[in-house]
């Protein structure tokens, strides 16, 4: 039986237009939904291991100079863990 596609939805602070998700170390499709919300779809090839993954929001740089001063950090959030079940 093969994967199927899954959807995830995560609620936080501060998304924007252009925040992303990283999923085992790669960006998957990530739809905004707010700025509290957002969706990610993993594919059937990230659901074919099971396992325990590293997840994490990325925001993008600010465009203006003044904020990019160590005022944002890495733009990056806390590192989160998906666990992908084992499939019978």
């Amino acid at each position: 039986m093969s994967p199927t596609p899954v959807t995830v939805t995560i609620k936080g602070v501060n998304f924007v237009r252009r925040s992303s998700v990283v999923f085992k170390g790669k960006p998957v499709p990530t739809q905004v939904l707010g700025p509290g919300e957002l969706r990610f779809t993993l594919d059937e090839e990230a659901m074919r291991a099971a396992g325990r993954f590293d997840l994490n929001v990325v925001n993008p740089a600010p465009v203006d100079t003044f904020f990019t001063r160590g005022m944002w950090g890495t733009g990056a959030s806390n590192l989160a863990h998906l666990i992908v079940n084992y499939r019978y």
